[in-house]
C-alpha cells in the first residue's frame, strides 16, 4: 500500500495529531511515521493557501501517495467545536470577488476519522486573508453558518481537485468562538503545558 503524505503548515500542528506516536525525521521539514497500519510522510509547508497548494504538488511529483490529510489549526466560531475537527464542507471566501460563495462537500476519504468519539464534523471558511478579530469571526459565523474558520483550506482543496486525489482535512481548534486570533506562540505553550 502507498503511503498517505500528511501536509501541515508548523510542525506542532503534526506534534499534536501525533502525540502518542513516533515519527523519524528523513530531511529537513520532511517526517516519516506508521500508524495502525497506515504510512505517512509528512511535510511541513509553512502558513498560507499557496504554500500547501506548492509544496503538495511539489511532492506529489516526487512520489506516488494514496492520498493526502491537512493538518493544521482553527478558530472555533460557535461553542460545541473543540479540539479535534473533521472538515465536512469548506467555504472558500475571496473577499475582492463579487460572486457569492458555496459550500462543498469535502468527505473524500476518512480513514475512519469521522467515528473517533474525540473529533467532531464540522463546516469551515477558508478566506485568504487571516481572520483574528473576534467581530470578524462572529460575522462569518453568522453570515455563512460556519462553525470554524482556517487559512490553508482553500488552497489544500484546489490541490485535491487539481490532482485528482482523495484527502481529507484535519483541525486542531486553537481558538475558542469568543477569542481574538491567539499569537502562535501563545498557541504553542497552551498546547506544550
Amino acid at each position: 500500500m502507498k503511503p498517505w503524505l500528511i501536509l501541515a503548515a508548523y510542525k506542532l500542528e503534526v506534534e499534536i495529531l501525533l502525540q502518542n506516536h513516533h515519527f523519524t525525521k528523513i530531511r529537513k521539514d520532511h517526517f516519516e511515521a506508521e500508524i495502525g497500519g497506515y504510512r505517512f510522510n509528512i511535510q511541513i509547508f509553512g502558513q498560507g493557501k499557496v504554500q500547501v497548494a506548492l509544496m503538495g504538488a511539489l511532492e506529489l511529483m516526487k512520489k506516488e501517495y494514496e492520498g493526502i490529510i491537512l493538518v493544521g489549526s482553527a478558530g472555533a466560531l460557535c461553542p460545541r467545536v473543540q479540539n479535534w475537527i473533521l472538515v465536512k464542507e469548506c467555504l472558500e471566501i475571496d473577499v475582492k470577488s463579487s460572486s457569492v460563495p458555496i459550500w462543498k462537500s469535502r468527505w473524500s476519504a476518512k480513514m475512519g476519522f469521522e467515528r473517533h468519539p474525540e473529533i467532531q464534523s464540522c463546516r469551515i471558511v477558508s478566506t485568504e486573508q487571516t481572520i483574528v478579530g473576534k467581530q470578524e469571526r462572529l460575522k462569518l459565523a453568522s453570515q455563512y453558518s460556519a462553525e470554524a474558520v482556517a487559512w490553508e483550506s482553500a488552497g489544500f482543496y484546489r490541490l485535491l481537485k487539481e490532482s485528482e486525489m482523495v484527502g481529507f482535512e484535519l483541525r486542531y481548534i486553537s481558538d475558542r468562538e469568543a477569542d481574538e486570533l491567539q499569537d502562535f506562540k501563545v498557541f504553542k505553550k497552551r498546547i506544550q503545558a
